[in-house]
Order: C-alpha cells, then sequence, then structure tokens
C-alpha cells in the first residue's frame, strides 16, 4: 500500500509541475475533465498520503504506535503533588503589585519575592 501511496504522491506532484509549466494544462485535464482538472494533483496527494499512513492491515499508524505505559503515568502523576495549597499572596516591594500566593516573580517588574 506504501508503494501505491508513493506513486500517487509522486504523480501528484508531478501533475503540479505540469500543470504550471504546459501551455494546455496537465495531461490529466484531458482524462478526468477540464472542470476538475486544477484539482487532480491536490486528490492524488491527498489519496498517496491517505494510502502511506496505513499499514499492512489497513490501520492506522498511529493508532498502533499509541502505546500506553501506566508505570510511566503513575510516576509523572507523583511528580506533581496538586494537594498542596498554594503560597499567601504578596506585594511586590518595588511597585506594590498585589501578587497570587503561587506565583513568585511579580508580573509587572519581574522582581522577585523576598
Amino acid at each position: 500500500m506504501k508503494v501505491i501511496g508513493y506513486l500517487l504522491v509522486g504523480l501528484g506532484i508531478f501533475d503540479v509541475i505540469l500543470y504550471w509549466i504546459h501551455p494546455y494544462g496537465s495531461p490529466i485535464d484531458e482524462i478526468v475533465g477540464s472542470e476538475i482538472g486544477e484539482y487532480a494533483p491536490w486528490v492524488l496527494i491527498t489519496l498517496g498520503y491517505f494510502f502511506i499512513s496505513r499499514n499492512s492491515d489497513g490501520e492506522d499508524q498511529e493508532n498502533t504506535l499509541l502505546e500506553i505505559d501506566s508505570s510511566r503515568e503513575d510516576q509523572e502523576n507523583t511528580l506533581i503533588d496538586i494537594d498542596s495549597p498554594p503560597g499567601k499572596d504578596w506585594v511586590c516591594e518595588k511597585c506594590n503589585e498585589k501578587i497570587a500566593g503561587n506565583f513568585d516573580t511579580c508580573w509587572n517588574c519581574s522582581t522577585n519575592e523576598e
């Protein structure tokens, strides 16, 4: 299927180039008709990418490559302590702006909390 996909993409790119440089358009225009001839290369390229993205079983490669490692997810969840409350609100000494407790740098003047 991938070979067919690469052939369709190549034919689509070749058709775009011929459409630009040939005075009468692409030879594919005569096959599909002049009304839809200008869309033919984009259809070929799209179908080609569709076939390239499929594996031999007919499934999307993205679905077969996606494997969830639950032990890694557990490790990532333990790194974030979501139960800890944010710190107390504070006032910047430089510009007197009130800053939320979960920030340690003033958004207005970039002064660190002291």
